[in-house]
């Protein structure tokens, strides 16, 4: 399956009972579709659950049993936004606080101003129109890890290497 199976931005203050879900993205594809309902009711109670009991400015990760292997990684700024993001259990720490990173930056350029959000008591009362293409690119994770993307470069040009000296060698070219 996909390496991740969401992304959530919420909102807490503490003045609601729970977190307000603003927006997110799920792929159950890989699910029956007889689980596919009652994982999304579980990715959401889990991704108020652990924002609920997040300490802010600190990087969160737990790892997630139920449905298979999963982690949960997450972050709460001391703004009251918070992101969520449910993986693989082989996702990269590194890259998963990078997309998780790029959610909150994106929302905080999308409302720069937090007295639209601040207030908001409604989930989805937020629009968060970037969430896709994030989601999209975390499917990808070299696209969001410099170290991962500059290795798989070194990796190709390695091969192509590899494929002129064989040529070469076929064709019978001295390497003097």
């Amino acid at each position: 399956g996909p390496p991740c199976l969401s992304i959530a931005i919420l909102r807490w203050h503490r003045d609601t009972k729970e977190p307000v879900l603003f927006g997110g993205k799920v792929n159950l594809e890989q699910f029956p579709k007889m689980q596919q309902g009652g994982l999304r009711q579980f990715l959401k109670m889990i991704s108020r659950a652990v924002v609920k009991n997040a300490k802010p400015e600190v990087r969160h990760m737990v790892e997630v049993k139920e449905y298979g292997r999963y982690r949960c990684f997450y972050y709460l700024r001391t703004s009251g936004i918070a992101a969520v993001m449910v993986t693989q259990s082989s996702y990269k720490v590194r890259v998963a606080f990078s997309v998780i990173n790029d959610m909150l930056d994106r929302f905080e350029q999308t409302y720069p101003n937090p007295a639209v959000w601040r207030h908001c008591v409604k989930d989805m009362g937020v629009k968060c129109p970037f969430a896709n293409d994030v989601f999209a690119r975390a499917q990808t994770p070299a696209r969001y890890d410099k170290l991962s993307e500059a290795q798989e470069k070194f990796n190709s040009v390695k091969v192509q290497m590899h494929k002129t000296l064989e040529s070469c060698l076929e064709r019978g070219e001295s390497l003097e």
